[in-house]
């Protein structure tokens, strides 16, 4: 390979959001604060801006706002025009597209340009609808790599989109293990009304209809029957909140708690006493990531990327979607032996150390550069 300073890549996406949220964002600002500058040069264009890019200097690196709004709006054609003369003029080797929008039109427009295009799918295709999946099928014709979370994106990539699966890179999201406290958060407890060996079930996801807290509530209430002290915590916000809130009645309803979102879940995560998340959908979870860190068991889903990383009755458990009584049953093993619980925390934590942030940025340095037939000096 030639040896060349740096690579130019730029990072496309609809509109990035506080990476505090975690999700997509979140894994872009990791990405971005761990590439080496000495390899690559980063840039970021957005479609739309956010409070979080109007704030003074929010990214490590140069970020630009394209104005695009609707993608049949007759001025965005031209705008598309502009990012490809952009990619041209600034030398960009790689072009890396995340999020729908930007999927469906960038790579047309940028394939050409004289840039590589990567495009990054996080997810099982919730948002698929066959108008959709025609376009991406078409768009994809233009992509030199495919870069998925987990084998079954991949999976779930090739088969729906028919994409190869040869051109696809499983590259797995990370988590930085020096973030999680030795110690739960101080005073949490206390606040909630929780004793201090009360069992807690805690569930850290977005509410939507998909996310399936209202099964969690549910399968709670069962659990609640045999395990009396025990409570429920929620972490995160979103549109199905009141209707979840709602939905917790007597005797239950002074055991479960909605803390929002919270910038930093470790802390009250490190409480928990088994960690849920029973979705439709899951390409690869940060959330069980977090769990895992933290050295306690997961009650999942058995979809998608959750059975990559919970091993049956060793680290967790899994479960079908919409099984409230198979959930509930599976919280109750966790609650019924706490020994037991510890030691599949324990193997849990193990796990989630070979999930590091530092080969996570290693694996796309080193795409970028077989793609650019460059190597580090």
């Amino acid at each position: 390979m030639t040896c060349v300073s740096a690579i130019p890549v730029l990072y496309v996406l609809d509109a990035l959001h506080d990476p505090a949220r975690g999700g997509t964002e979140g894994h872009l600002a990791q990405l971005l604060a761990r590439l080496d500058r000495r390899r690559i040069a980063p840039e970021v264009a957005v479609f739309r801006s956010t409070p979080f890019m109007e704030r003074t200097d929010p990214l490590p690196c140069p970020a630009h706002v394209l104005d695009i709004g609707s993608l049949t709006h007759p001025s965005t054609v031209w705008k598309l025009l502009r990012l490809r003369e952009t990619v041209q003029r600034g030398g960009f080797r790689i072009v890396h597209v995340y999020l729908n929008d930007a999927s469906l039109v960038v790579p047309p427009f940028c394939g050409g340009s004289g840039a590589r295009v990567v495009v990054s799918r996080r997810d099982m295709g919730f948002w698929y609808t066959p108008a959709i999946l025609r376009l991406l099928r078409i768009s994809n014709r233009f992509v030199a790599r495919m870069v998925v979370n987990s084998e079954a994106v991949r999976r779930n990539v090739h088969r729906r989109e028919r994409y190869p699966l040869d051109r696809s890179a499983v590259v797995p999201n990370g988590i930085d293990m020096g973030r999680v406290p030795g110690c739960g958060a101080p005073g949490l407890r206390e606040a909630l009304g929780i004793g201090a060996s009360d069992p807690i079930i805690g569930m850290v996801s977005h509410f939507h209809p998909w996310k399936r807290q209202r099964d969690v509530v549910d399968a709670f209430a069962l659990v609640h029957r045999a395990h009396p002290r025990a409570h429920l915590v929620f972490i995160g916000a979103g549109a199905t909140e009141a209707d979840v809130r709602a939905r917790c009645g007597e005797p239950i309803r002074s055991h479960v708690h909605f803390l929002g979102h919270l910038d930093d879940p470790l802390p009250a995560i490190r409480h928990f006493s088994a960690g849920v998340l029973c979705s439709d959908s899951e390409g690869s979870s940060n959330a069980v990531l977090e769990y895992f860190a933290c050295g306690i068991p997961a009650v999942c889903s058995d979809v998608g990327g959750n059975t990559e990383l919970v091993r049956e009755g060793s680290n967790g458990f899994l479960v079908k979607p919409g099984d409230v009584r198979g959930l509930a049953a599976a919280l109750s093993q966790v609650l019924d032996d706490p020994a037991a619980a510890r030691a599949m925390g324990a193997r849990a934590r193990a796990l989630a150390e070979r999930y590091s942030l530092h080969e996570m940025a290693e694996a796309h340095m080193a795409l970028y550069e077989s793609m650019s037939g460059a190597g580090a000096c």
